[in-house]
């Protein structure tokens, strides 16, 4: 085991640093519900503590994480409930201790799987949901180009998945498992 995160945390995104994890967000208990958090938290391995540092600049959860030239780019999510789905995209730069935020996600996404992929972010699958609580499972890929800070499509996942594992190895993104329903509607 290893020291416990500050807070009791649900859906936030993480991912290591340079041998640093950061958790980002995520839904925060509060009484009989919960509300999207903006904290950043820092584990340090070798002192096995917590830090927290920079806060994201908007509540989030559900969000997507990538990991490039030694930054984390956190890409989409739920600033609610997941009543509403973002498109922003923001990038933390550990050195600096500052988020910065990107061009938005070609579409409202949460759950997608990203990486960071031979000098770009890329991401792939994931939720778009309506107004009307109709979700969709997504096939789209996106490619963000951090020296332009524009995305691109790439292919196609070969069918519609959202809440999967994800990782970068070779310069590409690789998913595994996930949810394969493509289309529901949450009801109240």
């Amino acid at each position: 085991p290893i020291a416990p995160l500050p807070v009791p945390l649900e859906s936030p995104a993480a991912a290591f640093v340079d041998g640093t994890l950061y958790v980002v967000g995520g839904w925060a208990a509060q009484g009989t519900s919960a509300t999207a958090a903006s904290t950043v938290y820092a584990y340090h391995p070798a002192s096995d503590t917590w830090s927290r540092v920079t806060d994201l600049p908007t509540p989030i959860a559900a969000a997507s994480t990538a990991v490039l030239g030694g930054r984390l780019y956190v890409v989409g999510g739920c600033p609610d409930g997941c009543d509403t789905v973002g498109r922003h995209v923001y990038r933390y730069d550990p050195a600096s201790d500052k988020w910065r935020q990107l061009a938005d996600y070609p579409v409202p996404v949460h759950w997608a799987g990203c990486a960071g992929t031979s000098g770009a972010v890329t991401c792939a699958g994931g939720v778009n949901r309506s107004a009307t609580g109709h979700a969709r499972a997504l096939k789209a890929t996106y490619v963000y180009h951090p020296r332009t800070d524009t995305w691109t499509q790439g292919a196609d996942v070969p069918y519609a998945v959202w809440g999967m594992a994800a990782n970068g190895g070779n310069g590409r993104l690789q998913i595994v498992g996930g949810e394969v329903l493509a289309d529901y509607t949450q009801t109240p």
